[in-house]
């Protein structure tokens, strides 16, 4: 059966977990886009543990409804 071939295709089908600088995801009200990565060394204030950094990530969201407001802890 033609239907059931197509489903079974369907379902086979991986889904992606993994992202990088550029990509965007496309989520239930928002789309958001990894906009850059950086390392950090910290500051007078705050340091990471000897031998670690911090990683900085610089996020794009986007609403896909106009009067839809995004949380920061949502990203």
């Amino acid at each position: 059966n033609q239907n059931t071939v197509a489903s079974q295709e369907t379902a086979a089908e991986p889904t992606k977990d993994s992202f990088g600088v550029g990509d965007t995801v496309a989520l239930d009200e928002v789309s958001v886009t990894l906009k850059s990565v950086s390392e950090s060394q910290g500051t007078n204030f705050v340091k990471p543990e000897s031998g670690k950094v911090f990683v900085l990530c610089e996020f794009k969201a986007i609403p896909h409804r106009k009067k839809c407001q995004i949380p920061p802890s949502v990203i």
